[in-house]
């Protein structure tokens, strides 16, 4: 199998970085953009969600091109996380890769993210749901700070308005332990 060439894969952080500073999303934080891998031939890209406690739109670069993902990543130590993650799409190498991957990480950026709480005795456990094309993944983002859920929004995006509910910090701390910033 031909692997990529490692240019390759820098450019798709390029990509990532250029989109990022183009769109300006409102929840993601530059700092926390994560980069990672398996070995030389495999670039992990994860764009966390500032207030979701480590729930990112992720982009997989390996021999066969791009996938984009979401998952809910607490730990990088294994990709366990990432594995369980829902496939949003796949663009092989090609002519046009670049722009293919810029009109993804678009959509992926405007993305919405449906959020509910459920209740148990005295604490609030955030629950966030990602849907695309008949594919729908729910995760557990953390217990709420307080048990409060009150101002929590129906729905969020990575580009939409500024979070303004309770926050669930992104696990920088673990996933630095296996990563780099971008």
């Amino acid at each position: 199998m031909h692997m990529p060439e490692a240019n390759r894969l820098d450019q798709v952080a390029d990509v990532v970085r250029e989109v990022i500073r183009h769109v300006r999303p409102a929840n993601v934080d530059e700092a926390a953009i994560t980069r990672t891998g398996e070995g030389p031939d495999v670039s992990i890209i994860l764009v966390p969600h500032r207030a979701l406690g480590g729930l990112a739109v992720g982009l997989w670069a390996d021999a066969k091109g791009v996938q984009l993902f979401w998952a809910k990543v607490g730990d990088l130590s294994y990709h366990d996380d990432i594995d369980l993650g829902i496939t949003i799409g796949e663009l092989p190498w090609a002519d046009d890769w670049e722009k293919q991957l810029v009109v993804a990480l678009e959509t992926e950026l405007r993305r919405p993210i449906n959020l509910r709480s459920r209740k148990r005795l005295l604490r609030s456990t955030l629950v966030s749901t990602v849907s695309s094309d008949r594919k729908e993944r729910s995760w557990r983002v953390g217990t709420l700070p307080g048990g409060a859920s009150g101002h929590l929004p129906a729905a969020t995006q990575l580009g939409g308005s500024r979070w303004e509910g309770p926050s669930l910090a992104v696990p920088l701390e673990e996933w630095r332990r296996w990563s780099e910033p971008l």
